[in-house]
């Protein structure tokens, strides 16, 4: 009888599905999806936001944590994202974006569930990539953002495009060495198995070869270039962060 019991229980949530992305719900959750985000992160329009935002809100990010009430996450909104020196940007994977109605027990719309994929940029570079799932409440034909999970945030891939290579030990020991640097000063570089590790008393990096002479981090968007001279011997190593150079090692020892 129990067993019963709960599977009654259960149905309603059993029969929720996805409506279809031509319905008059789905679109008018895209529309305000767009307006939240473009009156958080792309105008900074709080007035609009406002006007979105149920007084009971409850934003829930993996990464900066809890944000209870309409007014703090406003408050929130204007000291953090709208006095950002950069320009900050959120752009909507389309094809991700899914719309789920939720009945009560006469058959009544009364809230909705939105999921989907979004991305940051800075600057017009790509940032953070998360997934994101909101619960819109609806009130005298008004829509309002009720809940907000904010979740699975990744970083874009340094030097995805960079593929490792397998190089002589002969070649990599040519490195190794002591180099120094205007900024940085001097930095030791030693043959770590088929590897290069970088380093002085302030940091420590492994570098992995692309080519004989090219060697790439694979935390950090940079790559290391050692120069050599017609004869073979090693002269430099030049640091190149995101395609610009940022500082050139001269090799000591």
């Amino acid at each position: 009888m129990k067993r019963i019991l709960f599977i009654f229980m259960l149905l309603p949530f059993l029969s929720m599905s996805q409506v279809e992305k031509s319905s008059k719900l789905y679109k008018i959750l895209k529309v305000n999806d767009s307006l939240i985000f473009n009156a958080s992160f792309n105008t900074c329009n709080l007035d609009e936001l406002k006007t979105l935002i149920n007084d009971d809100l409850e934003f829930y990010h993996d990464k900066a944590g809890l944000i209870e009430g309409k007014d703090t996450f406003i408050e929130n909104t204007k000291n953090g994202l709208c006095k950002s020196p950069n320009e900050l940007r959120r752009e909507l994977k389309k094809e991700s974006l899914e719309v789920f109605a939720m009945h009560d027990n006469k058959g009544k719309l009364y809230a909705a569930i939105q999921k989907g994929v979004h991305s940051f940029y800075e600057n017009d570079k790509k940032g953070s990539t998360a997934k994101f799932t909101h619960l819109w409440i609806l009130k005298k034909d008004r829509w309002f953002l009720k809940r907000v999970l904010s979740y699975d945030h990744k970083q874009p891939s340094i030097n995805s495009g960079k593929k490792e290579i397998s190089i002589s030990a002969d070649i990599l020991m040519k490195y190794a060495g002591e180099y120094e640097a205007p900024q940085t000063g001097k930095v030791m570089v030693a043959v770590k198995n088929y590897y290069l590790n970088i380093y002085n008393d302030k940091m420590q990096m492994n570098v992995f070869p692309e080519s004989e002479t090219n060697f790439y981090s694979k935390e950090k968007p940079l790559v290391f270039q050692f120069i050599k001279d017609v004869k073979g011997n090693v002269l430099k190593m030049v640091v190149v962060e995101n395609g610009s150079i940022v500082e050139e090692a001269k090799k000591i020892k």
